[in-house]
């Protein structure tokens, strides 16, 4: 008969218990029971045929992808190691395909004057961060981001991916070409003048006043239709309607509303005007007491009948203090100085010291 030579590989994954008897050695009392399976008794339970020292060697990574192994050698590619992880990232390092991995830019819908929130645009699992607050991810390629007063009237909004690491940084203003350079901030409430009068407590606005208020988290913008004749001084009326507009919640003064935007080129002319033109100080004193930056829009029939000439608007500035005349470029004033808005060329110049 011929011999068989074929060898069978067989692993043990359980441990042989032998039994020897060693004359003059007394052996130790043994511990009842056994640990639970490690991981390669498990293997060899599963089909795996070899050592624990070949086992540990194919969790590498090299035991499973013999093809791949060869292919690099086959090129004369070296590996440091033939770990999965060694092999994937050498094949992602010659193929240099994350050099192509493409990602949306940040996009954002243009803003417009009084909207409460702007939509962005983005990588899903990227963020933003506004004015270097608050992480803010998205979710999907659309992120709509509430708008409100402490974010002031620019947002400096960085983009950034997966990593941390910065990817575009985009400046949104929330000035409006529709209202110039006045920064009001995100819309508030609007009111009508009767609204005004009851709510707000302005009762130096005239009872049968007509137009619209808008108060913003910045300022506020009004608007008289109608302004009848009333026996408070018109500067007097605009200090306290700034004032009222200033309060929040808790009738507490807001500093951080003190922009205003008047129109009032739809009124009808009245004796004392529906706007100042003086050089009297103590008007603009009240004028400014509760105001950094005026914006008006008026014609010359809005002037009081006192003013000398209405083919100008003549104002006294307050240090740091800013006014801008319809189309005219805005001016930052100096303290006590005198301003003239000039209809004909729709600009200020200063005048003289008073």
């Amino acid at each position: 008969m011929a011999e068989n030579n074929e060898v069978t590989r067989v692993a043990f994954a359980e441990p042989i218990e032998v039994n020897v008897n060693i004359p003059n050695i007394e052996g130790r009392a043994g511990r009842d029971g056994r640990d639970g399976d490690d991981a390669y008794r498990v293997a060899v339970r599963n089909g795996f045929l070899g050592t624990e020292q070949e086992w540990l060697a194919s969790l590498g990574g090299g035991g499973q992808i013999k093809e791949t192994l060869n292919e690099f050698k086959k090129h004369n590619v070296w590996l440091d190691s033939t770990s999965l992880d060694n092999v994937l990232l050498k094949i992602v390092t010659l193929s240099q395909c994350l050099n192509n991995a493409t990602y949306a830019d940040l996009r954002y819908d243009p803003y417009r004057q009084g909207q409460l929130f702007i939509d962005f645009y983005g990588e899903p699992h990227f963020y933003i961060r506004i004015n270097d607050g608050e992480k803010r991810e998205f979710v999907e390629q659309k992120l709509r981001v509430s708008l409100d007063g402490s974010m002031g009237n620019k947002l400096l909004v960085k983009y950034y991916g997966i990593n941390d690491e910065v990817l575009q940084t985009e400046s949104i203003s929330l000035i409006t070409e529709e209202t110039g350079a006045e920064q009001l901030g995100a819309l508030l409430k609007t009111y009508t003048m009767e609204q005004a009068r009851n709510e707000l407590y302005v009762l130096a606005l005239p009872s049968k006043a007509e137009g619209s208020i808008e108060k913003h988290s910045n300022g506020a913008k009004i608007t008289f239709t109608n302004y009848p004749t009333s026996p408070y001084m018109i500067h007097s009326m605009y200090k306290n309607l700034f004032k009222a507009l200033r309060q929040n919640e808790n009738y507490e003064d807001d500093a951080n509303i003190n922009t205003f935007v008047i129109d009032v080129t739809s009124c009808p002319q009245i004796a004392s005007g529906t706007f100042p033109s003086t050089l009297q100080t103590s008007v603009w004193m009240d004028m400014w007491q509760y105001a950094d930056t005026i914006v008006v829009k008026l014609k010359p029939e809005n002037l009081p009948n006192t003013a000398t000439n209405k083919s100008t608007v003549e104002i006294v500035g307050s240090a740091g203090k800013r006014i801008k005349v319809n189309n005219s470029d805005m001016i930052t004033c100096q303290d006590g100085e005198l301003y003239e808005y000039h209809f004909d060329t729709d600009s200020i110049t200063q005048a003289s010291h008073l």
